[in-house]
């Protein structure tokens, strides 16, 4: 489960783009000088910025570059130092990453406590843009978001209907992946 967390965790803090999915029919073009930029800087200011760094979108039909921070001047400079040649847009966050994966780990560490509630816990994850947490139940429903709020009131909560399922898929044979 802890492992699971962690993979929507990474996926919430690196958005491929910041409206929906794109209109059937269309193609979402990246720019690979944009996604470059966002991996450098989303992996330095994970490691560089802990308490500050919040999470990143790319926004494709603007072609720029989202970056979600608690406001920290020396962030903000090493962002622009790290991706000179893409438009940055710097947005203030409610909360860090830090912050916010340690309610994650809460959690999902708490996933027998609320199975014994009659709440399963599928997933949890950091919303990229700072705002707090989401977490995935069963059945989403308000009496859920509730307990999960008392439970951790540090951190805004949203509770969502999401089941999720491991990947399954098998290498050919002969395939080795280390």
């Amino acid at each position: 489960m802890l492992v699971l967390a962690l993979v929507l965790a990474a996926a919430s803090v690196l958005s491929a783009g910041c409206g929906g999915p794109a209109a059937p029919g269309s193609a979402v073009t990246e720019d690979p000088e944009l996604v470059a930029a966002a991996q450098t800087v989303e992996a330095e200011l994970r490691q560089a910025f802990p308490d500050t760094f919040s999470g990143l979108r790319l926004d494709n039909d603007e072609n720029r570059l989202i970056v979600y921070r608690r406001p920290d001047p020396r962030l903000d400079a090493r962002v622009r130092e790290l991706a000179p040649s893409v438009t940055v847009d710097l947005r203030d966050a409610a909360h860090s990453l830090a912050a916010m994966l340690r309610t994650v780990d809460r959690v999902v560490a708490d996933g027998a406590y609320w199975a014994e509630r009659g709440i399963t816990i599928t997933g949890a994850a950091p919303r990229a843009d700072g705002s707090g947490v989401s977490v995935y139940t069963r059945t989403g429903d308000d009496k859920e978001r509730a307990a999960l709020s008392g439970r951790y009131p540090e951190m805004p909560l949203t509770v969502e209907k999401r089941t999720i399922v491991p990947a399954t898929h098998q290498p050919p044979s002969g395939i080795v992946i280390s």
